[in-house]
């Protein structure tokens, strides 16, 4: 299987990560050892950083494309299929249904 590449459709949001972290880490960092100590106030803190990690990483677009000798070939579509269009004119007066019928490309 070939390898998948990750691409950013806006790559200058990730630099929202940098920020996030220290709002994070740096009050975490700042409090005694003894009050630090503990799996759940190290999971919280884990975990406050990995959400705006995530969003920053969504926020940016990321997206997962296989590279192109990898990618199924498409069938293009024939035209006339694909510009169907029906519109449904309701009206009591045949004026009024003629004007709006003129309208209609």
């Amino acid at each position: 299987m070939s390898n998948p590449e990750l691409c950013f459709e806006q790559p200058l949001w990730l630099l929202l990560i940098l920020p996030a972290l220290a709002i994070t880490l740096i009050p975490w960092l700042r409090l005694p050892k003894t009050r630090r100590s503990g799996f759940r106030k190290k999971a919280t803190v884990v975990l406050h950083c990995v959400i705006p990690c995530l969003l920053a990483v969504v926020i940016a677009g990321a997206s997962l494309t296989l590279p192109a000798e990898a990618q199924p070939e498409e069938e293009p579509v024939p035209e006339e299929e694909s510009e169907v269009s029906r519109v449904l004119i309701l009206t009591n007066e045949a004026a009024s249904a003629a004007f709006l019928t003129g309208l209609l490309p």
